[in-house]
């Protein structure tokens, strides 16, 4: 049994060198893909610092209104109804007839002649219905495009702040008690063999039930702090 344990040991320590290999792997993964993002042409070797995690950041909850002012998609709609606008005008006073006044004087043979008359553009009756109807609908389809442009950024933004609110509340009501049973069930069962009352394999039981439950948390707040970012990018600037 004595040699049982100490197989059980050794891969236990084989897991977690392993799992920490692969955490270094993904690190170093995340940093050349974020060289990549910043626009590098070369990937040089970067360190990264870890800061405590919180989950109780204070952000500025994104309103709608903002994100409708702010958001690039929201302001290239506008300026689209604003060309459609100036082509109907354009396309309206085309259709207007261009009547002008004609006066001159003549002398021919001894005879002096005034002129006088009024010209227009021909045909007299066409009123450009064909571009005005044309004009007339690309600005609707350029006001529909907003309204849609506008429901989707509030469903975002609504979204974002609801997925906050939603992850606060599983990190606060769930996984900060797990977390705290874990290290307290750990710390007697540590106690528990240091004074003989504990098998090294409930030790290690109880280790291993403390590093998923460390994982978890970190998963959790990792989730809650990509969820901020999202709320905090909603209004389509930086904070």
């Amino acid at each position: 049994m004595a040699e049982a344990d100490l197989l059980r040991v050794q891969l236990e320590e084989q897991k977690i060198t392993l799992l920490a290999n692969s955490a270094n792997v993904e690190a170093q993964r995340q940093i050349i893909r974020l060289q990549r993002e910043m626009g590098r042409a070369e990937v040089t070797p970067a360190t990264i610092e870890a800061p405590a995690l919180t989950f109780n950041r204070n952000i500025d909850s994104a309103q709608p209104a903002t994100a409708l002012n702010q958001r690039a998609e929201a302001q290239l709609a506008r300026q689209i109804i604003q060309i459609a606008q100036a082509q109907v005008g354009l396309e309206t006073a085309l259709a207007a007839p261009n009547v002008d006044g004609v006066t001159g004087y003549k002398r021919s043979k001894n005879f002096d002649t005034v002129i006088w008359g009024v010209q227009a553009q021909l045909p007299i009756f066409n009123r450009n219905q064909g571009n005005i109807a044309s004009s007339t609908a690309e600005d609707r389809l350029a006001r529909n495009a907003l309204a849609s442009t506008k429901a989707l950024i509030q469903a975002e933004v609504e979204g974002a702040r609801r997925e906050v609110d939603l992850r606060r509340h599983q990190v606060d009501a769930y996984v900060l008690p797990l977390r705290v049973r874990a290290n307290e069930s750990a710390r007697l069962v540590r106690e528990a063999y240091r004074l003989g009352g504990a098998e090294l394999l409930r030790l290690l039981d109880a280790q291993r039930n403390l590093l998923e439950t460390e994982q978890f948390y970190v998963d959790a707040v990792l989730a809650l702090r990509q969820a901020e970012a999202t709320l905090d990018s909603a209004p389509g600037a930086l904070p």
